[in-house]
């Protein structure tokens, strides 16, 4: 429908132009002006068109990789600006502008380079994957550390235990002498708990 519009715009202009008796001119010159060079993603650039030395109406076409982009019809001389999104690595590559009244001209051709975003103030990808290896390592190697040292200090203890158990029968009872007596405490070092 807006490509209709257009259309009428541009053949209304065209038919009063011609019934002025005026003769077109071909246009001489056309450059393409960026706004800059480097881009980041989710950037929306702006791209610009000037021709010069022809007559209006002069139709101006955008090209990215050989397909068309955006179309304005200028019933004046002057900048047209196109505005483009670069939304993924796919909006990178080479445009190019093309203007056209009897004749078509093209521009020079231009590149956008991607620039990477390390300004953002959050972690990078690979540093917030390595947090979380060492996270994964580190959490079952002393998970497992604790076990072994638990098992290792059970087993010294129980050898302790029957090595320096001495027991001794006064009347109905028997008392046993585990490691050391310590204030009335009886105490075993590995798993400090007492007894």
């Amino acid at each position: 429908m807006l490509l209709r519009y257009h259309l009428l715009f541009y053949v209304s202009v065209w038919e009063s132009v011609k019934s002025e008796g005026e003769k077109t001119k071909n246009i001489t010159s056309l450059k393409l002006i960026p706004r800059s060079n480097v881009t980041m993603i989710g950037n929306t650039e702006t791209i610009s068109c000037l021709s010069t030395g022809g007559s209006v109406p002069i139709t101006y076409q955008l090209f990215h990789n050989r397909s068309i982009n955006g179309r304005i019809i200028s019933t004046e001389q002057r900048q047209i600006s196109f505005n483009v999104t670069i939304i993924d690595t796919t909006y990178l590559g080479t445009y190019r502008c093309k203007a056209n009244n009897t004749s078509a001209i093209y521009s020079q051709s231009f590149y956008f380079t991607l620039q990477e975003n390390e300004s953002n103030g959050s972690p990078a990808p690979s540093t917030l994957i390595l947090v979380l290896l060492l996270v994964f390592i580190l959490v079952p190697a002393l998970v497992l550390s604790a076990f072994v040292f638990r098992r290792i200090c059970r087993r010294r203890s129980n050898d302790r235990i029957y090595a320096n158990t001495t027991t001794e029968v006064t009347g109905d009872r028997i008392y046993e002498n585990m490691l050391t007596k310590e204030a009335g405490k009886y105490t075993q070092s590995c798993e400090r708990t007492q007894i």
